[in-house]
């Protein structure tokens, strides 16, 4: 290569790449939000159950507290349930490990994770048992 052609490369080559830059247009630099975490309430959840099947929630809460009624008649004992009770003092069954999990109702408001369940099935006592379905969260987290 001539001596002008070296020259006229270093002319050409920058007024291409910048030809290719103005027709790609200006850069913007890539936006990363950081992310928001959305709660969720019992009665939303109420509503419609089966939009939130086995899908991860957050719901703030005070915990759980312990609801015991009689069994059904002719049967001893106590039926023990556990209700997951929101920030706005809603109710709904929660079912947790609780060797690992302590999440007794307090006073404060916590961030509770977990999954949204639902049962489908039985239940009731001999002669008057029907088909139910109910959604309830399974606690995973606390924060």
């Amino acid at each position: 290569m001539t001596r002008w052609m070296h020259v006229l490369m270093m002319l050409v080559v920058p007024i291409l790449l910048l030809g290719c830059d103005l027709i790609r247009g200006p850069s913007t630099p890539a936006v990363t939000l950081a992310p928001t975490k959305t709660f969720i309430t019992v009665e939303r959840i109420e509503q419609k159950p089966t939009d939130f099947k086995d899908q991860w929630v957050s719901i703030r809460g005070s915990g759980v507290t312990v609801i015991t009624a009689p069994l059904c008649p002719g049967y001893v004992g106590m039926d023990t349930r556990y209700q997951f009770i929101d920030a706005e003092e809603k109710s709904m069954v929660a079912r947790w490990q609780p060797a690992e999990l302590p999440i007794q109702r307090t006073s404060s408001l916590r961030t509770f994770g977990g999954y949204i369940r639902i049962f489908e099935g039985q239940a009731g006592c001999p002669g008057s048992v029907g088909n139910v379905m109910f959604p309830y969260f399974e606690i995973v987290s606390i924060e």
